[in-house]
């Protein structure tokens, strides 16, 4: 390369990283659709900073400078942290919008792959999988399909809110997939009140129970929490009743 060219390159640099950020952030939102590489590198500029300025537009309740909604900004911004691998940056995206419906619908558009989904795989191995745990609750069945093996690692291994959380988000597969039915029995009778409310509450509405109805029975003479034990008594004449008829 000329000096020439080398000398108008960093220039071009200098006037980038000079540019107000949140400016050159719109200039990378209006520019995506039709040249998605060029807002890749423009945000390379800002990647840091990225999440705390889009956070500042995504929060605020005025009118947004650009023809885009929240969920399609989003939708864009973690794209790029996507396309970065930038766990910092997702991270602190998401824990800075509290809104998690647009948080839903943007990153439902970039789970197209299998390098997005080995990525949200990675974020659920953070100390901070609450998060990422928070926006997965509201994903389809089809998408939590996608995240069952490690959602059922945390369910079996963490405690407090990761578990809790884990266990809610598969609740909407237990009629449908035999590893998390097995994963909900397990934990029928388990010493925390929390789980066995979760797991409890999810077995009533699975449609053939005659395959558990013994981990039933045997959980209705161990549980001394009068609310669930209703509930176990209640699956239990339930199938009473089918098996009569």
């Amino acid at each position: 390369m000329s000096e020439e060219n080398n000398s108008l390159k960093w220039k071009n640099k200098e006037s980038l990283t000079e540019k107000d950020p949140s400016s050159l952030m719109w200039e990378i939102v209006s520019i995506y659709k039709t040249d998605k590489e060029k807002a890749y590198k423009l945000a390379e500029y800002i990647l840091l900073n990225l999440p705390f300025i889009a956070a500042k537009y995504l929060n605020s309740n005025s009118v947004l400078l650009s023809n885009i909604s929240k969920p399609n900004m989003a939708s864009i911004i973690l794209d790029i942290f996507l396309h970065f691998d930038c766990y910092e940056c997702f991270e602190q995206f998401i824990t800075l919008v509290p809104e998690k419906i647009i948080l839903v619908i943007g990153l439902l558009k970039n789970i197209n792959n299998k390098k997005e989904i080995e990525f949200i795989n990675r974020m659920l191995e953070n100390e901070n999988m609450v998060e990422i745990l928070d926006i997965l609750e509201f994903f389809p069945n089809e998408v939590i399909r996608k995240f069952k093996k490690k959602l059922i690692d945390i369910a079996s291994n963490e405690i407090d809110q990761p578990q809790y959380k884990a266990l809610k988000i598969l609740s909407a597969l237990i009629d449908e997939d035999e590893d998390v039915l097995n994963l909900f029995v397990k934990f029928i009778s388990d010493w925390d009140i929390n789980v066995r409310k979760i797991v409890i509450t999810s077995l009533l509405f699975v449609k053939s129970k005659d395959k558990i109805i013994k981990n039933i029975k045997d959980a209705y003479l161990e549980e001394d929490n009068n609310e669930l034990k209703l509930i176990l008594k209640k699956m239990i004449n339930d199938v009473d009743k089918n098996s009569d008829g």
